[in-house]
């Protein structure tokens, strides 16, 4: 062979070798995409169960308590993709946390029985268990955006025909009663 032949291949060699690795890249990225929203979701709804719980808590009045369960309900009743609906249901549900646990007095009332203490502090656990989460899956849809983005990946279709990710955009701070 000679010598343009030789470089030829070893160009051809590279270029096999960067686009099957930008492949897998790409499909570690979507699968890292799954594996966050698949624990994003489990936390959500154990964040509506929490809240379901406390509304059954003896120091919570009448109010609070229809308020809980009919967005927690909401939430856990909820079937089918994570979707716009389904963040509108996330977002009622910290609203109706937040108003219910909006001072550090509301957060006493209720954090007087020894059941919901336990509960208002695993609250608080799944919720900035969630803030990580999300943290986590809005990073790889950031890097897996950005490598779809690329021109090679674009021309040689590595994405195939998997969706586009998107960015959650959801209401997942503590209420501010529960803050430390």
């Amino acid at each position: 062979m000679t010598d343009d032949r030789w470089i030829f291949v070893a160009m051809l060699v590279i270029g096999v070798w960067y686009l099957s690795h930008q492949a897998g890249r790409l499909d570690r990225l979507h699968h890292r995409i799954d594996v966050a929203m698949v624990s994003l979701d489990a936390l959500l709804i154990r964040r509506a169960a929490i809240v379901a719980e406390l509304a059954a808590a003896e120091t919570v009045d009448v109010l609070t308590a229809a308020l809980f369960l009919d967005a927690a309900h909401e939430v856990l009743s909820f079937e089918g993709e994570f979707s716009n609906a389904r963040i509108e249901l996330e977002n009622d549900l910290s609203l109706v946390v937040s108003d219910a646990f909006s001072t550090t007095d509301d957060v006493e009332a209720i954090n007087s029985a020894p059941a919901a203490s336990l509960l208002l502090n695993e609250f608080v656990q799944v919720v900035k268990r969630i803030q990580l989460s999300r943290r986590f899956y809005a990073e790889a849809v950031t890097a897996c955006i950005n490598l779809r983005r690329q021109r090679a990946i674009r021309l040689f279709r590595l994405a195939g025909h998997a969706p586009m990710p998107k960015t959650l955009d959801f209401d997942d701070s503590l209420p501010f009663g529960l803050r430390e």
